[in-house]
C-alpha cells in the first residue's frame, strides 16, 4: 500500500501523485480513463497504465518494443524518444539519467519476477 506522502507528492515540475503525472498529461488522459483526482492512488495508476499502453503501442510500431523504451518515454517524453528513434539514434544517445532510471525499474521488475 502506498504511503499517503507518496500519493500526495508534487514534484519540481508540478508532477502529481504516485506516478508523478504532469498536469497537462493528467488533463489529457484522465477523461479517457474516467478519473478525476490525481492524488487518488487508483486513479493515478489508471492514468499511468493508459499512458504506458499508448507508449508501448507507439514504440512497438517504431521498432522499439522493449519495456525500457516505454519507461524512458514516460519520463523523457514520447516526442524526444520518437525523434531519437526516427533519427536512427541509439539507446546510448538518450540522456544517461533517463537510461539509468529505466534500467533500474526493468531490473527490479525482473528480479521480483524470479
Amino acid at each position: 500500500m502506498p504511503s499517503e506522502t507518496s500519493t500526495l507528492a508534487v514534484g519540481a515540475a508540478n508532477d502529481m501523485g504516485l506516478m508523478q503525472i504532469l498536469p497537462s498529461t493528467w488533463d489529457e488522459w484522465a477523461p479517457k480513463v474516467g478519473v478525476f483526482d490525481p492524488f487518488d492512488p487508483e486513479s493515478n495508476i489508471r492514468v499511468a497504465a493508459a499512458i504506458l499502453a499508448y507508449l508501448r503501442a507507439t514504440l512497438t510500431k517504431l521498432g522499439r518494443p522493449e519495456p525500457y523504451w516505454w519507461l524512458i518515454a514516460y519520463n523523457w517524453g514520447i516526442g524526444n524518444v520518437t525523434r531519437l528513434v526516427k533519427n536512427n539514434g541509439s539507446w546510448e544517445q538518450a540522456p544517461a539519467e533517463r537510461r539509468a532510471d529505466a534500467t533500474e525499474i526493468v531490473l527490479a521488475a525482473e528480479a521480483d519476477a524470479l
